[in-house]
């Protein structure tokens, strides 16, 4: 376990669950859509990837103290 996460990352406790709890959020909810374009597979083309790029250039910026 890395104690110093918290201090390494620069934030408060609040701020570091706020931002985990919405990317849990976020994650769930394209965890379901994934699951309907398996079903669907003409539903939701591009929806995940397109949402999964964005997470990633988020977390790449926040990672860069941007």
């Amino acid at each position: 376990m890395n104690f110093s996460h918290l201090k390494e990352a620069g934030e408060s406790y609040f701020s570091h669950m706020f931002f985990s709890f919405k990317m849990f959020v976020m994650l769930t909810v394209l965890s379901w859509v994934a699951l309907v374009h398996s079903i669907i597979p003409f539903a939701f083309t591009s929806f995940v990837s397109s949402k999964l790029e964005n997470l990633s250039d988020a977390l790449i910026a926040r990672n860069e103290g941007g």
